[in-house]
């Protein structure tokens, strides 16, 4: 039912296509909102090995669906990738994007170059606040790089367009294109966190 239609604090409801194996949720007179005031929407368990390619390769991908995340609502990301060697250098992005399986996305996270070519693996963990139906804003300093932290600089980050996290279906994915496409990536860790902390 709509959130306005509700008592509110009063009820939960259990959503069932919504976190990993469903959800909680209760209305505040405004809007729903998580119990606990998060919800894991997506957990890779096991690791997943792409090709040795030159292609981009979305790798994983997380669906959100339309209307999910308020304004003012967070989402977190952990991201964590290898490859099997030193030699091949990868350019790697965390994607938004209107359709599945694309590689193609508005980049939240993206260009650099690294693992390159003495490295084996790359991660980290990035915050995005929904601005509006068509941006997030990272959360941290303006350097560019990750993690968002310490001095910089740089502005402040501004706001990244998206595609309308009302009007439709969302994916954030992680896509990596191989240089030389002579080594395996893997997807070690992907998870997707939503903090129902908007207006």
């Amino acid at each position: 039912p709509a959130a306005a239609s509700v008592t509110p604090y009063t009820a939960q409801y259990l959503v069932t296509d919504v976190g990993i194996g469903g959800s909680v949720w209760y209305s505040d007179g405004t809007r729903w909102r998580a119990v606990g005031g998060r919800v894991t929407l997506f957990d890779l368990q096991t690791q997943i090995n792409g090709a040795a390619q030159t292609a981009a390769q979305n790798l994983i991908e997380c669906r959100i669906f339309s209307g999910l995340v308020k304004n003012g609502d967070m989402l977190r990301i952990a991201n964590a990738i290898g490859k099997s060697g030193t030699v091949d250098s990868v350019q790697r992005a965390i994607r938004i994007s209107a359709s599945a399986g694309v590689t193609n996305g508005t980049a939240l996270v993206g260009g650099s170059s690294f693992p390159g070519t003495t490295s084996r693996s790359s991660g980290e963990k990035v915050e995005f606040r929904r601005v509006s139906a068509t941006s997030v804003l990272p959360i941290g300093n303006g350097s560019g790089t990750l993690p968002f932290y310490g001095a910089s600089a740089n502005a402040l980050p501004s706001a990244v367009t998206t595609p309308s996290l009302d009007s439709g279906d969302v994916y954030i994915s992680s896509v990596l294109t191989m240089t030389s496409g002579s080594e395996t990536p893997t997807q070690q860790t992907f998870t997707v966190e939503l903090l129902t902390s908007g207006a």
